[in-house]
């Protein structure tokens, strides 16, 4: 019996090392083979530079990232690196969508109550020179009023004469001088650290005590309606 062999006709397509049909073309001397072959083995080919298990290292090893660079984007840690850090930022901006507003809206309600309190300084101050420009006690004596006298004469309104307003406290009184002075104080209800007090007097000039400080006293008014040292005027 008599053996013929006859070349394959899809040889070119064969592996050379697996016999595989899915083949990868040396780079060096144009030799297909199988891709998995190529990368683990190197070039079937002998004497090709592509050749060898260190020539197969030397491609791994090119392919790889160099220490300190950024890694690619196949690689299957940057995704769940980006991924963490999106899950990061998103509960950050979570949380500060929470927080600020509240955070602001207090901030600007304490504000809105220190303008209406200073605002009710301003109308004591102008109702007080009414009250004793036109003696409205019709005693013939030109002197300064009590919050209470100038609600009763109907210069400042109930609310603000009973001595509690837009969370504020209110005294006014007359000086040691009723005829020439007076002063008037406005303390926060809420003892919020941050809530300043306000002062005023025949002069004309606002005070407000730094925030962080206790809340005014009217102990520490002078005889005349003298403002403590450490208030501060309004614009300084």
């Amino acid at each position: 019996m008599t053996l013929t062999l006859h070349a394959r006709h899809d040889s070119a397509l064969r592996c050379p090392s697996c016999h595989d049909s899915l083949t990868r073309t040396c780079a060096e001397c144009g030799t297909t083979q199988h891709a998995e072959c190529y990368e683990a083995h190197g070039c079937t080919t002998l004497g090709c530079k592509g050749s060898g298990r260190a020539a197969a290292r030397e491609r791994r090893r090119d392919t790889r990232p160099t220490p300190g660079s950024a890694p690619s984007a196949a690689s299957p840690s940057w995704p769940r690196r980006v991924r963490n850090v999106l899950i990061a930022v998103a509960a950050v901006l979570v949380g500060g969508a929470v927080i600020l507003p509240e955070l602001i809206g207090h901030s600007c309600h304490r504000r809105g109550m220190e303008s209406a309190a200073i605002g009710s300084l301003k109308t004591i101050a102008t109702a007080q020179s009414l009250f004793r420009e036109a003696d409205k006690e019709q005693d013939e004596v030109f002197d300064y009023a009590t919050l209470c006298e100038l609600g009763e004469t109907q210069l400042v309104d109930s609310v603000l004469a009973s001595g509690r307003k837009y969370g504020y406290e209110f005294v006014c009184q007359p000086a040691a001088n009723p005829e020439f002075t007076w002063w008037a104080m406005a303390r926060p209800l809420d003892r919020d650290a941050e809530q300043r007090s306000f002062f005023a007097n025949h002069e004309g000039v606002i005070y407000y005590s730094q925030p962080g400080r206790p809340p005014m006293c009217p102990c520490e008014v002078g005889p005349n309606g003298e403002p403590a040292a450490s208030w501060t005027p309004i614009g300084q």
